[in-house]
């Protein structure tokens, strides 16, 4: 037994000798942790549905030989509260006295933001932390985690509003009519937008009472409202003469207002924006 604890002693001993060696090894400079920064966030894409975030996080490894990335883990906060986590295997080779980049790519839906940060539906930005630490396998240091963080702010987009403004009948005979209607755009953003062109259909009770497309440019400013006016006459005598009546009454009428209004906006990375609407809804006739 004395003899046992005598060997387990000098292991014991010549281990401890062997972990002063190596730090000593440390603190000549031989082995240094990589320097990890976040250079770079870019906005790869964005739309009314969701903004497509990407993180360029660079590493420079300062030593004399390779070292090795075993992966990251990351934490996104959204107003100082965490909103996406995950971690990726992700393992990467940087050479001896040179650097690498990784990007981490991830993708935030409006819907599911404002879902859950009520207050955010009325704010124009949204301010993000991405917190981030990257695993390594280091030559003597072993396996090693290092933290690394960024802030910033997106835009946060929300979906313009079609509705009628009014629906106005400017002429009636026993053969026609002639109406002037009024698709209010209202834009809750903090940018504004171009609209290119609207195509539309509108049926009342059930009956198509105009369809086209207009293409006069016009411009919603920021946090404003605008009107396309639409003109169009509807043969009383294709839709049948009980409608005379209706339409002169002028009083709840049932419609359903489809198409599309194509946009633009002074932010390049939206590009030309294809915005779907059907709105239901009673309106009376105005004269």
């Amino acid at each position: 037994m004395r003899v046992l604890t005598i060997l387990l002693t000098l292991i014991i001993c010549l281990f401890l000798t062997h972990c002063a060696d190596l730090m000593n090894i440390l603190k000549k400079g031989n082995i240094e942790e990589p320097d990890v920064k976040v250079t770079k966030t870019r906005l790869a894409g964005h739309s009314f549905k969701q903004a497509d975030l990407v993180f360029d996080i660079q590493i420079d490894n300062p030593n004399p030989v390779g070292i090795s990335l075993a992966g990251f883990d990351y934490d996104l906060l959204l107003n100082n509260i965490s909103f996406l986590k995950g971690k990726q295997d992700k393992s990467l080779e940087i050479k001896a006295n040179e650097m690498a980049t990784i990007h981490l790519p991830l993708s935030l839906l409006f819907e599911n933001i404002y879902a859950t940060y009520q207050r955010l539906k009325n704010e124009d930005k949204i301010s993000y932390t991405l917190n981030t630490g990257l695993a390594f396998n280091l030559p003597v240091l072993g396996e090693l985690r290092i933290p690394v963080s960024t802030s910033g702010e997106f835009p946060a987009i929300k979906i313009p509003v079609v509705n009628i403004k009014y629906l106005k009948m400017n002429r009636l005979s026993f053969t026609g009519a002639d109406f002037s209607l009024g698709i209010g755009i209202n834009n809750p953003n903090s940018l504004g937008f171009n609209i290119n062109d609207l195509t539309y259909n509108l049926i009342v009770n059930e009956t198509l009472w105009a369809e086209g497309q207009t293409s006069e440019g016009m411009n919603i400013r920021a946090k404003e409202n605008n009107t396309v006016l639409v003109p169009f006459t509807l043969n009383l005598l294709q839709i049948g003469s009980a409608l005379y009546q209706e339409i002169n009454e002028g009083k709840n009428f049932d419609y359903q207002l489809i198409g599309q209004v194509n946009l633009s906006s002074s932010m390049e990375i939206l590009g030309q924006i294809k915005l779907p609407f059907d709105v239901t809804g009673k309106i009376d006739l105005t004269k």
